[in-house]
């Protein structure tokens, strides 16, 4: 708000103001004119914003029509999946760590973790993932105790994990398709054994969950860094959630996505959520929060603020513990 104050400002004092934003509500808000880019052409421009919406602007932006509508079904939420108690961790650089966060997990459910950046949810998804080393609590994964289980040996289980930076964290962008896709497990079938790679089933594997996923590329042969931020996040959770799993953790998945792929993503989370899977949901995007999650949680500087069922949740009241004020939780 602030920001476009100061645009707001700019554009009284004469200036010309030039937006690039793929944040549609922004862009009608502030906007007097928009041009739509797709694949680096300019495709079309609307002089008059005002008898334009969020639909309008996405069918333009994607070249055909969209359903923005996150239609999600009852939850019915099963056994504990993830049971984290009292986990803490030391920050690194500039991040806050985790203290003393206690949460259940719950199979067919999705739980958010809202908060701004830099609130220790990166810390958090590590620490889960055996990245970082844990000072206090336990980790349970249907049951059986975690804590001391390597990251290789985590891996191992039927869990996905989408991390918050996919081309440092989730993919190599100089390796191809198909290395990228058994990078996590090579030595486990389809892939190899602990002797060998199985060129043959990795790339018949790989060019099967490409079609699945809806991953545009030359061939399963290209290397990953010419793929287009959407599709590379796509060949990401190909990989992750290419299989049914019992756990997914997901952080910041939809950062610098476009509105298609953004929707891809959540509809992949509910598949996964209907199939069974508890899924974590870390996102600094409210909207996306409130859209797809069945409880809310909020994440202030490495502490959980509270937790609430999606039907209670308040915009204001997610705010304020963002902001780390001390709000009444059911």
């Amino acid at each position: 708000k602030q920001l476009f104050k100061v645009l707001y400002k700019l554009k009284n004092e004469g200036k010309s103001i030039i937006m690039i934003s793929h944040k549609l509500p922004e862009v009608l808000e502030i906007c007097d004119a928009i041009s739509i880019m797709r694949d680096g052409c300019l495709v079309e421009e609307m002089e008059n914003t005002e008898d334009l919406d969020e639909a309008k602007l996405a069918n333009a932006m994607v070249g055909r029509e969209l359903n923005l509508e996150v239609v999600k079904s009852k939850c019915e939420p099963g056994e504990v999946v993830l049971k984290l108690e009292g986990i803490s961790c030391d920050g690194i650089n500039a991040s806050c760590g985790v203290t003393d966060f206690s949460l259940e997990l719950y199979r067919g459910e999705i739980v958010g973790l809202a908060g701004v950046d830099g609130n220790g949810q990166t810390d958090l998804s590590e620490l889960i993932m055996g990245l970082r080393k844990m000072t206090t609590g336990k980790i349970e994964f249907l049951g059986q105790d975690i804590s001391k289980m390597t990251t290789k040996q985590r891996r191992e289980l039927s869990l996905g994990y989408i991390p918050a930076d996919r081309l440092k964290s989730a993919m190599i962008p100089s390796m191809s398709l198909t290395m990228n896709m058994c990078i996590n497990k090579p030595d486990q079938a389809p892939f190899g054994t602990k002797w060998a790679l199985n060129q043959k089933s990795i790339t018949e594997y790989t060019e099967r969950k490409m079609k699945e996923f809806n991953v545009v590329a030359k061939s399963s042969g290209e290397v990953g860094g010419n793929l287009s931020g959407g599709n590379q996040q796509k060949l990401v959770l190909a990989c992750e959630l290419g299989e049914k799993v019992d756990l997914v953790i997901a952080v910041y998945p939809t950062r610098g996505l476009d509105i298609d792929a953004t929707h891809f993503v959540f509809d992949t989370m509910l598949k996964a959520r209907d199939e069974g899977a508890a899924v974590l949901y870390i996102s600094t995007e409210l909207e996306e929060i409130l859209q797809l999650s069945d409880r809310i949680g909020v994440l202030y500087e490495g502490r959980l603020q509270g937790i609430m069922p999606q039907q209670e949740a308040e915009v204001t009241k997610i705010g304020l513990m963002m902001a780390g004020r001390e709000v009444e939780v059911k």
